[in-house]
């Protein structure tokens, strides 16, 4: 069983969030929606997808797959393969139609094959002498249980109507409900939208809205289900030109809802119980405002699991596991749990479904604060926003499960 140190497994989990956060490169990409579809006024939207290898001395192999929308797509779904030399971009005109031989509206995913870095963006557009349209740059930060996301900009009147559209990347169905406020704050309307597994769906804002000029969307995730992956946009459009804007939904990613009674950061000692043995160890706790990650460590440093998750009044809720010192362990599955906080001591458990070896069943924590860390670095040091650490650890480690049948699928073609 190979381990690793607490100062390699700190580096590996800082590299794999700065990869997969903000606008830096990616080893995978959401493009939100595609099309190939008529629209109003007689004009007809499609989609050009671009892909650049940043790498001058690498060729990279890009697997591309087309998730139509509003329906389950969790059986399997169309996916293409593109080698690229170094330093190579390549543009996909209308994609949709001359990539996938369909039509309609749907999402796009990129992925990577080796975890090689590209970057990639979209444009979705009308007309024939001239076009107008939005530019979609790739998402690679996405939200998951029991998150929300923000779309700001937002009109809804007599000169500009307003869509609004999510991606599920999960093979579930996804559950999401849509708020509208104005400007002021004041609550316009809701809607739950349900998302078939794999899949996309995108609805107007009049049809749960009142009108107004100026204002926001809220778009929040009902499931506590663990794995669930998604993301969000608006598009407002004006109406008397039609030409429209792509608004990315912003993922709060410290639970700003969330109300925390206590700080917890810092070191914390006593019983770790998993499902091979109870013995003492330490508790890393790095908080920020709500959000919390927890790193369960042996006394020799070696780190058993890390979870991440919120903290609301004296409670923490572990949201998903984010891995282990050991690596086979990464592919145990977070199912629930919860932790009771005072100032000075926490309880509780996580449970898991794991392989042999790996962490499993309940994981139980009964800790107290102490005074110092009892290994040469710091953590704290060592460690990035909590939020965003889990949001481009978790989405890295689900997306990459779809590599097998894309793997298969690029050396066939």
């Amino acid at each position: 069983m190979r381990r690793l140190i607490l100062t390699l497994v700190m580096l590996c989990v800082a590299s794999v969030t700065f990869a997969g956060a903000g606008s830096s490169l990616s080893s995978y990409y959401v493009i939100p929606a595609a099309a190939h579809l008529p629209g109003q006024g007689h004009t007809y939207w499609v989609t050009d997808l671009s892909i650049v290898n940043p790498y001058s001395w690498r060729s990279i192999t890009v697997g591309i797959f087309y998730l139509p929308g509003d329906r389950d797509n969790s059986a399997g779904w169309p996916t293409v393969g593109v080698t690229l030399a170094p330093g190579a971009h390549v543009t996909y005109r209308d994609v949709v139609a001359t990539v996938f031989g369909t039509s309609g509206k749907g999402a796009l995913g990129l992925i990577t094959q080796d975890g090689a870095y590209f970057t990639a963006t979209a444009r979705t557009y009308t007309g024939a002498s001239g076009t107008f349209g939005q530019t979609e740059n790739g998402q690679a930060v996405l939200a998951g249980p029991i998150q929300r996301q923000f779309l700001t900009g937002m009109e809804n009147d007599g000169s500009f109507h307003s869509n609004v559209g999510a991606d599920n990347l999960s093979s579930v169905t996804l559950h999401l409900q849509i708020d509208a406020f104005n400007d002021q704050g004041a609550h316009l309307g809701s809607r739950t939208l349900a998302i078939p597994p794999m899949s996309m769906s995108q609805i107007s804002v009049s049809s749960f809205s009142s009108s107004f000029s100026s204002g926001y969307l809220v778009v929040t995730c009902v499931d506590s289900t663990p794995g669930v992956l998604w993301t969000s946009y608006a598009t407002p459009v004006d109406n008397k030109s039609g030409d429209s804007t792509f608004v990315e939904g912003r993922v709060d990613w410290e639970y700003t809802w969330a109300r925390p009674q206590y700080d917890m950061s810092g070191w914390w000692y006593g019983w770790l119980t998993t499902s091979s043995g109870s013995q003492n160890g330490y508790l890393y706790i790095a908080q920020d405002g709500a959000a919390v990650t927890l790193y369960a460590l042996w006394p020799d440093g070696l780190i058993e699991a890390i979870y991440s998750g919120y903290m609301d009044g004296n409670v923490i809720y572990p949201t998903a596991y984010l891995g282990s010192s050991h690596f086979q362990c990464n592919a145990s599955t977070f199912l629930g749990g919860q932790l009771t906080v005072s100032g000075s001591t926490i309880s509780g458990q996580a449970t898991m479904a794991g392989v042999s070896g790996c962490v499993n069943g309940t994981f139980s924590i009964d800790v107290q604060a102490t005074s110092g860390s009892p290994f040469a670095m710091s953590m704290k040091a060592a460690s990035v926003p909590t939020g965003r650490q889990a949001a481009a650890v978790r989405t890295g480690k689900t997306l990459r499960r779809l590599l097998p049948s894309l793997a298969k699928k690029l050396n066939a073609d």
